[in-house]
């Protein structure tokens, strides 16, 4: 388990980018030791990083100035890819979200978990959702900018992975058949409609809103 707390340090240390006290990070990872334990662990997790990451030469970028622990990756943010992602969003460009969607890789440290750190567990929950809204919210932004362009196969490959992420989202159904008929596929856009309105019913015994009925019903009309 210890190598575990170590990993999850690093975790932590590397995609917050930010110093914290020991305190801090001891009630983070174990705050069910006693005091003395605890901070016993955490100096054996410091070493444990250290030691990996000193044959890449890395070992200086953990720094303990005082009470206060931080991983300095450098002046680049792709060191961390979660740093870069965010790097990316915030500049707003269509270049660069092309670029955060594209590193975008799933969830965060999706099988990784830490059943005796419920604080870390929290912090991960929390940040996995923020960075998925993120993601999502790129998405939407990319799709925007093709459709206005008219360029129906780009929109639809952004909202194709907006469904992924959400694929109960009926707003996101709605307008990945509406790109579906733009772009002079309207079967796909019936197969569309059958395979939401079959996991609609499956999931949550539901039935499609009559918004998203009667934009099938349209689509039937369309020459196939």
């Amino acid at each position: 388990m210890n190598h575990l707390k170590a990993r999850a340090l690093l975790f932590y240390l590397a995609a917050t980018g930010q110093p914290y006290t020991r305190d801090h990070l001891t009630t983070l990872l174990w705050s069910e030791s006693a005091p003395g334990d605890a901070r016993h662990s955490l100096r054996s997790s410091i070493y444990r990083i250290r030691q990996a990451l000193r044959p890449g030469g890395a070992d200086s970028a953990l720094i303990a100035d005082g009470d206060l622990l931080k991983l300095q990756l450098g002046e680049t943010p792709e060191a961390c890819d979660v740093m870069h992602f965010r790097h990316l969003l915030s500049q707003g460009t269509e270049s660069a979200l092309t670029q955060a969607v594209f590193l975008y890789r799933g969830r965060l440290l999706q099988g990784f978990t830490l059943a005796d750190a419920p604080s870390f567990e929290e912090w991960a929950r929390f940040e996995e959702a923020r960075l998925s809204q993120a993601y999502l919210d790129a998405l939407d932004r990319l799709a925007t900018w093709a459709e206005a362009r008219n360029e129906w196969a780009a929109a639809i490959g952004y909202v194709q992975r907006i469904v992924q992420i959400d694929p109960l989202g009926e707003e996101a159904q709605r307008r990945l058949m509406e790109l579906y008929v733009r772009n002079g596929t309207v079967g796909l856009a019936l197969r569309q409609y059958r395979q939401f309105e079959t996991a609609l019913r499956q999931e949550l015994g539901l039935m499609p809103s009559s918004e998203t009925q009667a934009l099938f019903h349209e689509a039937l009309r369309h020459p196939t």
